[in-house]
């Protein structure tokens, strides 16, 4: 998996032990100074309020600005860097899985449709139907804690049956195998 493409702000992907977590909309674990773009840890901030430090400024600009939540707010934009980013990676999937989300909330909700028109692999598992369940190529409709971890067993199981065969056949006939694989409808077809 190249990323996680989040709006949650809770910080949860990474304690999880996501790497390349991309957030939308930020994270409630940090503030940051307006002027200078420097963060800070939530918590060390809300202990200096704790101590009288009131409002919270930086402390490493000229500026002291007040810090500020590092979270989107209604009305605000999103940042562009991270947004820019999920684009790249929506434009250059293979496969797209969308998990949890009602495909609702824009500019967000495009992402999948731009992986999918640019040919990759839409997987959406969310308990009720969204706006792209038609386009999806699988559309689970279920509690993520059910369906992702056999998802990930069959992606698993089927690498390692790929891997092993290809080794053999290449032992065999002392050739490299080659995966073609082409659309037809809603299905994907494998030719060896």
């Amino acid at each position: 998996m190249e990323a996680v493409i989040t709006q949650n702000v809770d910080g949860l992907h990474q304690a999880a032990g996501s790497e390349n977590v991309i957030e939308l909309h930020g994270n409630g674990q940090r503030v940051i100074c307006p002027a200078c773009s420097a963060t800070y840890a939530s918590k060390t901030v809300r202990e200096r309020v704790k101590r009288g430090d009131t409002p919270p400024r930086c402390e490493l600009c000229d500026e002291e600005r007040i810090l500020e939540p590092s979270v989107v707010l209604f009305g605000e934009q999103l940042p562009e860097h991270a947004f820019y980013r999920a684009h790249a990676i929506a434009q250059n999937s293979d496969v797209f899985l969308v998990a949890g989300s009602s495909l609702t909330v824009e500019p967000a909700a495009s992402l999948p449709s731009l992986a999918a028109n640019r040919g990759a692999t839409l997987i959406i598992v969310t308990h009720d139907r969204t706006p792209l369940s038609d386009r999806a190529e699988y559309d689970f409709r279920a509690d993520v804690t059910d369906v992702l971890p056999g998802l990930r067993r069959a992606i698993t199981e089927r690498e390692y049956w790929l891997f092993t065969h290809t080794i053999r056949e290449s032992r065999v006939h002392g050739i490299r195998s080659r995966t073609h694989r082409r659309r037809t409808g809603n299905r994907l077809i494998e030719h060896r």
